[in-house]
């Protein structure tokens, strides 16, 4: 077994030392450990299946961004088409006095339907 030798911030001693505390190990065995578990981690090549759902979720953030995008742009149709709705509602109101001033006084029914 190999002795290695290394300094370290006061904090990050404080912490290990907790660390050791809480599981009952002394400081070198926590760092043996923690050097174990990095290495590990670092030679394990990844799994395929990772890759796959890495990729499904980059197309649903794109396929949201799009969706998001296409909303935005409703809402300013839908916005538009309420102004012209108000608008021609106006044009409505107005087309309808006109026409209430350009029919004739009514006269009795007998005169409406034929049309004296």
């Amino acid at each position: 077994m190999a002795r290695i030798c290394f300094t370290l911030e006061d904090s990050l001693d404080v912490i290990i030392a907790q660390e050791c505390d809480q599981k009952g190990q002394s400081k070198s065995a926590w760092c043996a450990s923690a050097l174990e578990s990095y290495l590990r981690q670092r030679d394990q090549k990844p799994d395929p299946g990772c890759d796959q759902v890495r990729q499904e979720v980059q197309q649903l953030r794109i396929s949201t961004a799009v969706l998001d995008e296409k909303v935005k742009g409703q809402a300013a149709v839908i916005e538009e088409l309420r102004t012209r709705a108000v608008h021609a509602e106006g044009v409505v109101q107005q087309l309808m006095s006109e026409r209430q001033v350009l029919l004739p006084a009514k006269t009795g029914f007998w005169s409406r339907l034929f049309g004296k």
